[in-house]
């Protein structure tokens, strides 16, 4: 989508298009990174609920888990 805002603006300083036809093309262009940022969002918050559906949690080492165990940095579990 960048690369047919640069054409627009290319063609709108030869003055084979208008303004408008290139203020258009902005318009899309913003659109479609904001969908593409609300999707990311999405699925950000799709993976942090399946991690907690999963029983998931975090617990900085050294403050200690329920069950004794804590994860190391390669989150390999040890006691």
């Amino acid at each position: 989508m960048s690369r047919a805002r640069d054409l627009s603006e290319r063609s709108y300083k030869a003055g084979a298009t208008t303004l408008s036809d290139l203020l258009t093309v902005d318009r899309q262009l913003l659109s479609a990174k904001e969908e593409l940022d609300d999707a990311k969002a999405r699925a950000a918050r799709a993976a942090v609920a399946l991690f907690r559906a999963l029983g998931g949690g975090w617990t900085p080492e050294g403050a200690g888990e329920p069950s004794g165990l804590v994860m190391n940095g390669s989150g390999v579990a040890r006691n």
